[in-house]
């Protein structure tokens, strides 16, 4: 699942690709159920906080999420 998000948000929004992480945070690895952290970008960035506040950004992160997540129940 998070590798098909992370695929679909670089496609979606041309944001620069950080890579994956595996379970090196607690909030993952401890999860009970299939769980995936997503950083959209930080607001301290001010290139990247003009992006995520615009409504058509917004819009490319939630239909790339979306994707994802259906394709990935689809299977």
């Amino acid at each position: 699942l998070a590798t098909g998000i992370h695929s679909a948000l670089l496609a979606r929004t041309g944001a620069e690709d950080r890579g994956l992480r595996g379970n090196e945070f607690y909030v993952l690895r401890e999860a009970p159920e299939l769980a995936v952290m997503v950083t959209i970008g930080f607001v301290s960035n001010e290139e990247e906080k003009k992006k995520l506040i615009t409504e058509t950004y917004q819009q490319q992160v939630a239909e790339g999420m979306a994707e994802a997540i259906v394709e990935y129940l689809q299977r």
